[in-house]
Parts: C-alpha cells; structure tokens; sequence
C-alpha cells in the first residue's frame, strides 16, 4: 500500500558518555523511524528500558549500522540509546501529511 509521506524530521541527541543509556523520545505520528550513530566505528545499544546494562544488553547494532521501526507511532514512545563511544545519536522520520 502506498502512503504519502510528509516532512521528513531529524533529532540529534548528544551521547557524551560511553556505554550510558540516553533517553530519545520518539513523537506520536512519527513514521518508519530510522536511528544511527555519527561515529561510524561505534557500536550502539538500543533498549525500550534504562534499567538493562548499557555495556551488554539491549539490542546491538555493528558499526555503520542502523535501527530501524516500521510503522506509524499512534503515541509517542521513549526508547534509550547507548553508545561504545561519545558521539551523536540521530534520529530520523517522517510525519503523516
């Protein structure tokens, strides 16, 4: 099925700390959500908690990598990003015409 995309948005969250979660809310509408890391020689953790081990759980993501969120947003979510090095996080996505 096709749908019409409206503006595309991109937030960027400071990770000043390795291995630290960071929380990045995600706003209600937002649709198929794309996250990645500045530093390409980083790897990245990705959880829907805080409260796992930044170091060693959560879903991990090789260097280069992206994690991706199909789908639309019908509220908005919060999910927390850690990083193997101080970078930027960016997220980017769509909003619904």
């Amino acid at each position: 099925m096709m749908r019409t995309v409206g503006q595309i948005q991109q937030l960027r969250v400071v990770i000043a700390v390795a291995n630290a979660w960071n929380a990045i809310a995600i706003p209600a509408g937002a649709q198929d959500t794309c996250l990645g890391l500045e530093l390409s020689t980083a790897t990245m953790r990705v959880s829907n908690s805080n409260a796992l081990n930044a170091t060693t759980e959560g879903q991990p993501v090789l260097p280069a990598g992206v994690f991706l969120i199909e789908g639309e947003f019908s509220a908005g979510a919060t999910i927390y990003v850690a990083s193997s090095a101080p970078t930027v996080a960016i997220l980017i996505y769509s909003l619904p015409t």
